[in-house]
């Protein structure tokens, strides 16, 4: 099985922080759902690309926050955009969504973009309610297929699960069977919280941003908010 490059976190409750912290502002999301370039349906921008598909930009968030009532709620979410340079590539336009029991799928949104007489178009698509795959143990497997995926399509899926397990975070995959642009993963928890993020794999991460920001809650008032990210990923052999 090959070694991919992904971060794992293990819980640290209530103990001081040796942390360095970067003062920076807040960056803006390298990616939003439905808010494609036009450019990215072009040939011309990946001439030099040999793969099947290149992941454009993966994108995902997991924040720890207060929920109803006391509760502390873990909320999850991805997008994920792909460009599909060839037939073997269209498999990225489906995508399956592992929830565990303790955990319940919020949102799951597809969509499918192509260049028509240099007209864009577009075909979004709902996930269903319902899982395609169940076990006894309260996992469940939800599945997103976009129609007409072809070679010079730009697919992207956007998903959103929440769970009460403050225990454990969602680990994040920078690297895949196909280039990776960019991939980028933030983390949000209280202050009386801390996570040791382990990273698994040898290529290098851009440096984890750490800042202590306010949070819209009078029992939590501040957090802390990681990110990290990489850039031109090449696949994984």
């Amino acid at each position: 099985m090959p070694l991919y490059t992904r971060l794992l976190f293990h819980l640290l409750l209530f103990i001081s922080l040796l942390l360095s912290i970067a003062t920076a502002a807040a960056q803006p999301a390298p990616v939003a759902f439905g808010l494609l370039d036009a450019r990215d349906l072009t040939p011309t921008r990946f001439v030099h690309d040999s793969s099947a598909a290149v992941v454009l930009c993966d994108y995902g968030t997991t924040r720890i926050e207060q929920g109803n009532g006391y509760r502390l709620q873990t909320t999850f979410e991805r997008v994920l955009r792909v460009k599909i340079l060839r037939d073997a590539g269209t498999r990225w336009g489906s995508m399956s969504v592992d929830v565990w029991s303790n955990e319940q799928l919020i949102t799951f949104r597809g969509c499918a973009y192509s260049l028509s007489n240099g007209v864009v178009q577009k075909r979004p698509l709902d996930g269903n309610a319902k899982p395609v795959e169940e076990s006894g143990s309260g996992h469940r497997v939800y599945q997103l297929t976009l129609p007409d995926v072809h070679a010079g399509s730009v697919v992207e899926f956007r998903y959103q699960v929440v769970s009460y397990h403050r225990t454990s975070l969602k680990p994040w995959q920078f690297q895949h069977d196909i280039p990776v642009r960019w991939s980028e993963y933030r983390v949000a928890f209280p202050r009386a919280l801390d996570f040791r993020a382990l990273l698994h794999g040898s290529l290098p991460v851009l440096p984890d941003s750490v800042t202590l920001a306010a949070a819209p809650s009078s029992l939590l008032p501040s957090r802390w908010d990681h990110r990290w990210a990489m850039r031109q990923v090449p696949a994984f052999v």
